[in-house]
């Protein structure tokens, strides 16, 4: 009796339907039992406990946001694996093909394949050339030149931790441990929205002293000043953290424009300093072309014909984190000196310049804010910058000393830059929310030169909010806010 044999195409035809029917009954089971596990657990009710813990900062947002980042996550990477399943089911399927084959039929199944290469190399040589004769120049065919601007934030959806590397700890006062980051479907650091009908959305904009990434997330001023402000005046207040590290007054104001307006925000606080002046120093102009802090972003790639490339570029999508280690392990990790090109020349500033386009900045960043409706704050940057601190804080910036600064003209510029602030708040008649004079330039409450540690946060997240409310800025009644003159 002959025994019954599946061939190999039909055998994947057989495992291809096996597999669609699996992956389709559980993403039923995961939409049916999923779902009630993501909802008890989001209300504490789930018996077993840590289940309850995994829906980390709970009531954070709603539940529907977590339901649909849940699905949203369980789709992309089953469907991941759906695609290379079957990718590798048809690979092993050719083989077994081949193999079980005659001599002939190999010959065969050779000059097919050869032939189908063949073709497809011709139609993507000829679609190359369709392409070039009716919409393209030459120039444009083999090279893509992409310009644009550089929004320099947290992207969203992240949850990781960062641990402060061994640089960060011996020339600091930086706590060694893990901190963690997460941020909202939006790229704001969380904790974040807690109000799906708050009374006022505050959006704080800055550099890394706004950012706190080495602060415990529940003690980032951002966050505890929200909390603050509703425990004091009863509102129900979303506080959002848009600081990110190495951002100049430009690139807040990107932020503001693309990012923050769109969630119809009340206030808007803003604190730059440092950034600008490195940037003014460095550069002369908040327009340059620093590697990783330009504003205009200029990408040229070259995406030719050889066969080399055309393999890259299936591999690239077919399987893009494997070709990303894949690169990384061949060329390993690009260094970026974000400072080569001008590395060996000494700055000659101009201190007024600086100041007329920080305070330029500044004016946008208010006028803006008013042309929106928002309620435009102001604050000063903290530090332990003063001509007797100890060798620490000289080591870090001894960076400016190549460049022909000295510590005393650095510190004594920073100092005028928070007076520029002061200046233009008054000027324009807005709050301030003076944290250089408030906070002591002590490392009880700054690990390094600018950077709030844990307890200085919280002090920072008191001086911010008691000045917000005892500014009357806010005007509490049947929970609604009497405050769009507050722009005038």
């Amino acid at each position: 009796m002959k025994s019954f044999r599946i061939q190999p195409v039909g055998s994947f035809f057989l495992f291809t339907f096996i597999v669609a029917l699996i992956w389709c009954a559980t993403f039923l089971l995961f939409i049916t039992l999923g779902h009630s596990i993501i909802t008890s657990a989001y209300n504490g009710e789930f018996p077993i406990k840590f289940v309850n813990e995994i829906i980390e900062g709970q009531h954070l947002n709603s539940l529907e946001i977590y339901l649909e980042s849940a699905t949203g996550q369980f789709m992309a990477i089953s469907t991941k694996l759906l695609k290379y399943y079957l990718v590798i089911s048809l690979l092993i399927t050719c083989l077994a093909w081949y193999r079980q084959s005659n001599k002939d039929s190999q010959a065969k199944v050779s000059k097919a394949l050869l032939i189908v290469i063949v073709y497809l190399t011709i139609f993507s040589f000829a679609d190359q050339i369709i392409r070039w004769i009716i919409q393209s120049p030459v120039n444009e065919m083999n090279v893509n030149n992409h310009q644009y601007i550089r929004l320099r934030h947290w992207l969203p959806n992240i949850n990781t931790t960062l641990t402060p590397d061994i640089n960060d700890i011996r020339y600091t006062h930086l706590v060694n441990r893990p901190y963690k980051l997460r941020t909202d479907e939006n790229g704001f650091i969380m904790p974040s929205r807690k109000h799906d009908d708050p009374d006022i959305n505050i959006f704080f904009l800055g550099g890394s002293t706004t950012e706190t990434i080495h602060v415990l997330e529940e003690n980032r001023f951002p966050y505890v000043v929200g909390n603050l402000i509703e425990n004091k005046t009863g509102l129900n207040v979303n506080s959002f953290n848009a600081g990110k590290s190495g951002n100049s007054s430009l690139h807040s104001l990107n932020i503001l424009v693309n990012k923050i307006l769109p969630q119809k925000p009340e206030m808007v606080l803003l604190m730059h300093n440092v950034n600008d002046l490195v940037v003014l120093l460095y550069r002369g102009s908040y327009w340059n072309n620093s590697v990783t802090r330009s504003n205009i972003v200029n990408v040229q790639t070259i995406e030719g014909d050889t066969a080399s490339s055309l393999i890259d570029r299936f591999f690239r999508f077919l399987v893009p984190y494997m070709h990303n280690r894949a690169k990384l392990l061949i060329n390993g990790k690009p260094a970026i000196d974000e400072h080569a090109d001008i590395r060996g020349t000494t700055f000659k500033y101009d201190k007024d310049y600086m100041l007329s386009e920080f305070e330029n900045m500044l004016r946008t960043f208010i006028a803006i804010c008013r042309a929106n409706n928002i309620v435009p704050v102001l604050m000063t940057q903290q530090s332990r910058y003063t001509k007797d601190d100890g060798p620490v804080v000289r080591s870090i910036i001894k960076e400016m000393e190549e460049f022909g600064v000295s510590y005393d003209e650095f510190i004594t510029l920073y100092s005028t830059f928070n007076d520029q602030i002061r200046t233009v708040a008054s000027n324009e008649d807005i709050l301030l929310v003076d944290l250089d004079r408030e906070i002591p330039k002590t490392t009880e409450y700054i690990y390094d030169t600018c950077h709030l540690n844990d307890k200085g946060s919280l002090l920072a997240s008191r001086i911010i909010a008691d000045t917000l409310i005892s500014s009357n800025i806010f005007t509490v009644r049947d929970h609604e806010i009497y405050g769009k003159s507050m722009t005038n």
